[in-house]
């Protein structure tokens, strides 16, 4: 995204977003389990960084990269979204219990006591803005705002209390054409 938005490009950014790309299309051919959400999300990136760049960044190229990026950004966000509202044991807080149970995903930062009691609002807190998140494209500002404040919580708490790292940066990425589109719609 920071590759299509900045200018002027320099051959080594161009160089690094095509290996970026070509390194995440390699490990997702070789990898035969599914890959999270910083990998699908990354590749969209540096995709539309390098389709915008083989049409000679041209200014309708750069919009069209930017607009793919925003529109998948709030499509995985909806998509995962709708995903939890559909499943019962998400709507009822039990997955989250379950998920921060793992060894995995896990964490002993939250009592055992303190997750049940919190699990079925916090579970609502990730739901409902997931859901909603595409409408901050042609919603007022303040609701993009409280989305893009919402999904940096969001992923901060992901990181801190998950250990997903990448996820934290990787959809954080997608804010600046998200918030480029919405503000040219």
């Amino acid at each position: 995204c920071v590759f299509v938005v900045i200018r002027p490009w320099s051959h080594a950014s161009e160089l690094l977003a095509l290996a970026i790309l070509l390194v995440l299309m390699y490990r997702a051919a070789r990898n035969p389990y599914g890959s999270d959400g910083f990998d699908q999300i990354a590749t969209c990136i540096f995709g539309a960084c390098a389709v915008s760049k083989a049409f000679g960044h041209s200014a309708g190229a750069d919009v069209a990269a930017v607009a793919f990026v925003s529109a998948q950004s709030a499509l995985a966000y909806f998509t995962a979204g709708v995903a939890k509202l559909t499943s019962p044991i998400w709507r009822s807080g039990e997955a989250l219990v379950g998920v921060l149970s793992t060894s995995t995903h896990g964490t002993t930062v939250l009592s055992p006591g303190c997750l049940a009691w919190a699990s079925r609002p916090l579970s609502w807190l990730v739901i409902a803005p997931e859901v909603i998140f595409p409408l901050g494209l042609i919603g007022p500002k303040w609701l993009l705002a409280a989305l893009l404040l919402w999904g940096t919580a969001f992923h901060f708490g992901a990181a801190a209390l998950m250990g997903l790292n990448t996820f934290f940066w990787g959809f954080l990425a997608t804010y600046p054409c998200v918030v480029y589109i919405a503000t040219a719609m």
